[in-house]
């Protein structure tokens, strides 16, 4: 028969191993708990772009730009081959053209996934995810010869290229007077100096210097043949000139007649006076070494149209 100290006895060596087994249940919980942590939200970022890096780029969507007065800011967008836009890694290459094609601006760099930023239309707020912006100050972009231009990039990761390309890009330019004086030097360094005379009864003609210059018309710019003049009234009576009816022929038939442009007026001129400026004939190829100019040199005694003939050797 068990007497009361031996049961005091059983039940504190029960009691022990009681507490002995809560403790190990509850480091075994606690290591298990441990092992289970949640990752922090900076884990879970560097997880991200490591995927996103990882991810095979595609294409380059919503590449655009922003005039800000003295910056241009452009921005785009990476899609992956899953269609998903995607923050990456990479090195640009971007070029800036004005609308004849004249480079105004280069520049490479790299960009990392960490500097994408969130984007969103300003007039609805509605998210477009992320894309990768940066500026550039328009004191380093050359002026053009339009208000716009064409802005190319090409997106390189891992050797594969990606490329894009906006034609709406805010560009300095040179205004029409500037154009202007940047054709008239570019044709003075080119033309050919003839200083020859033609005459009639009634005018003369000195075909000062001639060759090929650019011009300003509404849409676009024109390349013509410039023909520098003198025109003289050598007669006692007033006499028409009308430059309007001057043409030019090749050896193949060919006529070419003059554009509107001119710097010549078509009047009446009178005894003694002379004008000075050019006529421009428009469509003339640049292939064509010599051709046949014919001016309308007015009418003589018997009302028949006087021409004077000049050989143009290009």
């Amino acid at each position: 028969m068990i007497n009361c100290g031996e049961m005091f006895k059983v039940k504190k060596l029960y009691f022990s191993m009681c507490v002995m087994l809560l403790i190990l249940i509850t480091s075994c919980t606690t290591n298990n708990i441990e092992s289970k942590q949640i990752p922090t939200s900076e884990e879970l970022l560097i997880e991200s772009r490591q995927k996103s890096n990882n991810q095979e780029i595609a294409s380059i969507v919503s590449f655009d730009s922003a005039d800000e007065g003295e910056l241009i800011r452009f921005y785009f967008q990476i899609k992956d081959t899953l269609g998903n836009k995607i923050s990456t890694d990479g090195k640009i290459d971007l070029k800036i053209f004005d609308n004849l094609n004249n480079l105004l601006y280069e520049d490479s760099f790299i960009v990392y996934s960490s500097k994408y930023v969130d984007y969103q239309f300003q007039l609805t707020g509605q998210s477009i995810g992320k894309a990768y912006e940066w500026s550039i100050s328009k004191e380093d972009v050359k002026k053009g010869t339009s208000d716009y231009g064409k802005a190319e990039i090409i997106f390189t990761k891992n050797n594969k290229q990606l490329t894009a390309s906006n034609d709406f890009v805010a560009i300095p330019f040179f205004t029409e007077e500037e154009i202007k004086q940047i054709y008239e030097e570019d044709y003075n360094k080119n033309k050919k100096i003839a200083e020859e005379k033609i005459k009639s009864l009634k005018l003369e003609i000195t075909i000062k210097s001639f060759g090929f210059y650019k011009a300003q018309s509404y849409l676009d710019i024109e390349e013509y043949l410039r023909i520098d003049l003198l025109v003289k009234n050598i007669d006692n009576e007033p006499n028409y000139f009308w430059p309007s009816s001057t043409v030019l022929i090749d050896s193949e038939g060919n006529q070419y007649e003059t554009a509107y442009e001119g710097t010549i007026e078509g009047k009446e001129m009178f005894p003694n006076t002379k004008q000075e400026g050019y006529i421009l004939l428009e469509g003339v190829p640049k292939t064509l070494k010599s051709a046949n100019l014919i001016f309308d040199a007015g009418y003589d005694e018997y009302f028949e149209t006087v021409y004077l003939y000049y050989q143009l050797s290009i």
